[in-house]
């Protein structure tokens, strides 16, 4: 490991956020996974998918599909903002699932933001690495 102690400190985010000079180099080189073949010709299906249901804020896909390391049997782990103030939020809910299935022809994992499974730091912390997004409404 390469000690980087004696680099100039650059501040990045606000107060909370210090990185070394070392360390922004470092991380602007590593290259970003490819998603697979699979996982792109999904891509559009799901936007459609996305602009059809209201609730559905943003979408963002995490785990081996959004890393490029996934396998034809991997599963699409989505984690998704819903607009919960849309009326009857399970049905919603339960309409995403279903919107999200047909649209991959596959299996999914859904995580809703604000679910406590979410709030646990492991899947909390692969979201945050993994996560790219698919779909925002806002940006439409």
């Amino acid at each position: 490991m390469v000690e980087t102690t004696d680099m100039p400190r650059m501040r990045i985010g606000g107060a909370k956020g210090m990185m070394n000079a070392a360390a922004i180099d470092m991380a602007e080189r590593v290259p970003q996974p490819a998603l697979s073949e699979g996982t792109m010709q999904a891509l559009p299906r799901l936007r459609a998918a996305c602009a059809k249901n209201p609730a559905i804020k943003q979408l963002y896909l995490f785990g081996s599909r959004a890393r490029g390391a996934d396998t034809a049997s991997s599963d699409f782990d989505f984690f998704a903002v819903l607009d919960l103030d849309h009326p009857a939020p399970a049905r919603q809910y339960l309409e995403t699932i279903e919107l999200l299935e047909t649209a991959t022809g596959g299996r999914i994992d859904l995580v809703v933001d604000g679910h406590w499974n979410y709030r646990d730091g492991i899947l909390k912390s692969e979201i945050e690495r993994d996560k790219v997004l698919i779909y925002d409404r806002d940006a439409q």
